[in-house]
C-alpha cells in the first residue's frame, strides 16, 4: 500500500483553495451528510466558534485526497481549567473516508498523537453508529497505547426516511387509519377559508421566509415551553439559507389561512439528502393539523425527486416518527493522552458532574 501523507489547513483561505476537492470527496462517502461540507463547517466556524482555530485534515495516498477530517482547536474552560481541544468543528461532521475509513482514522490519529503538546483532549463527538462510524473508531484509538479512550455514551437521535422508491409504494403500505388520517387533512386544509400555499426557494425571498417564521414562532407552544429560536440560531439558518457556493440550497413552505400563515417549514438540501430544519404551527389551529399537511407534502415531494435518497427529521420529534422508526443515533467518543494535563482531565471522568459539563460544551 503506497503511505499517506496529512496536510493541515490552517487557515480560512487554505480551505477555500481545498474546498472543491473536499467537495468532491464528501460526495463519494455513503455516509455523506450537511454536517460535513465545507459550507456548514465555515458558517459553523464563523458564528458559533469564532475564536477557534481551523484544524481541518487532508489525508492524501499517492498526491489523491483519500480522505478528511474537519476539525479545529480551541479552548474551552470547565470548572475554571482551561483545556485545549482537538475537535470536529460540526456536530455529527464527522470524518470523511469514502474507502478505508479504518486507515483514515489511524493517520488522523497518528498525526495528533504526533502533535500532542498542541492538545489536551481530542473529543470525537456524534459519531454516527448505524453506519460503525463510531465502534470503528473506537476500535482504532484503542489500537494505540498512548491514547486513553472514553466513552461518553449517546447523543440525540435523528430520525431518518429512505425516500428511494415510489410514493405511491410507499403510501400504499402505511396503515388504513393513516390513510384514513390523510385523506381527512387533505380535505380539511383545502376546505378552509383563504387557503394558500408557498415554497419559497429564492435567494431574495431569505428575509420573507425567516419573516413568516419568526411570526409563527410567536403563535406556537415553543414560546409558552421556552423553546423558541435563538438570535445565534436564527443567524446560522439565515446565513446557511444565503450561502453562495451552491453545496446547499433551502426550502421554506408556508401554509395561509385567511391571508395569514398557519404553519411553516424550512429545510436544507444538500446532494441527495433533504433536512427538515424547523417546523412551526400556529397553536390555536392544531387541531386542524396544519403542520402534518405541511409535513406530509414535503415527505411526498421527496418522494417523487429521483435525486433525492433520504428525508432527515433532524431531531427524533414526534412529527418524524409518524413517518419512519428509522433512527440514526450517535456517541461521544473523547481521547487523551499520557501528558500530566491530560491525565487528570481523563481521571475526572469517573464524577458525573465533570462528563455533563464537558458535553454539554462538545
Amino acid at each position: 500500500m503506497s503511505p499517506f501523507r496529512v496536510e493541515r489547513l490552517r487557515s480560512i483561505s487554505e480551505i477555500e483553495a481545498g474546498r472543491s476537492e473536499w467537495q468532491a470527496l464528501l460526495r463519494q462517502d455513503p455516509t455523506h451528510s450537511i454536517y460535513q461540507s465545507p459550507a456548514m463547517y465555515l458558517t459553523w466556524l464563523r458564528l458559533r466558534r469564532p475564536n477557534a482555530v481551523p484544524a481541518v485534515l487532508f489525508v492524501r495516498q499517492d498526491g489523491r485526497l483519500a480522505g478528511l477530517a474537519p476539525m479545529i482547536l480551541r479552548k474551552i474552560r470547565v470548572r475554571g481549567i482551561s483545556i485545549r481541544s482537538v475537535e470536529f468543528c460540526v456536530p455529527r461532521g464527522g470524518i470523511i473516508a469514502p474507502q478505508g475509513r479504518a486507515d483514515i482514522l489511524r493517520q488522523v490519529l497518528a498525526y495528533w498523537r504526533g502533535h500532542s503538546k498542541e492538545w489536551d483532549l481530542i473529543g470525537l463527538h456524534h459519531l454516527p453508529t448505524d453506519s460503525g462510524v463510531a465502534e470503528e473508531t473506537m476500535r482504532v484509538a484503542a489500537e494505540s497505547p498512548e491514547f486513553r479512550v472514553r466513552d461518553g455514551g449517546t447523543g440525540p437521535p435523528e430520525s431518518v426516511l429512505a425516500v428511494e422508491r415510489s410514493w405511491e409504494d410507499h403510501f400504499r403500505e402505511e396503515s388504513q387509519k393513516f390513510r384514513k388520517t390523510y385523506f381527512h387533512n387533505e380535505r380539511t386544509v383545502q376546505a378552509m377559508e383563504g387557503f394558500g400555499f408557498d415554497v419559497i426557494a429564492e435567494p431574495e425571498g431569505v428575509e420573507r421566509s425567516l419573516e413568516a417564521l419568526a411570526s409563527l414562532e410567536s403563535l406556537s407552544w415553543k414560546v409558552e415551553r421556552g423553546t423558541r429560536l435563538s438570535d445565534p440560531d436564527r443567524e446560522l439558518f439565515r446565513a446557511l439559507m444565503m450561502d453562495d457556493s451552491g453545496e446547499l440550497s433551502y426550502q421554506t413552505s408556508i401554509l395561509r389561512a385567511k391571508g395569514n400563515p398557519v404553519a411553516g417549514l424550512l429545510c436544507l438540501r444538500h446532494d441527495d439528502r433533504m433536512y427538515a430544519f424547523l417546523t412551526y404551527y400556529d397553536h390555536r389551529y392544531e387541531k386542524a393539523s396544519f403542520g402534518s399537511w405541511l409535513m406530509l407534502r414535503l415527505v411526498k415531494q421527496c418522494f417523487e425527486d429521483p435525486g433525492l435518497r433520504e428525508l432527515s427529521f433532524v431531531g427524533g420529534f414526534k412529527a418524524g416518527k409518524r413517518w419512519t422508526d428509522a433512527e440514526r443515533t450517535y456517541r461521544h467518543l473523547r481521547l487523551y493522552s499520557n501528558a500530566p494535563k491530560s491525565r487528570l482531565l481523563h481521571a475526572l471522568e469517573k464524577f458525573e458532574f465533570w462528563r455533563s459539563e464537558i458535553e454539554r460544551d462538545a
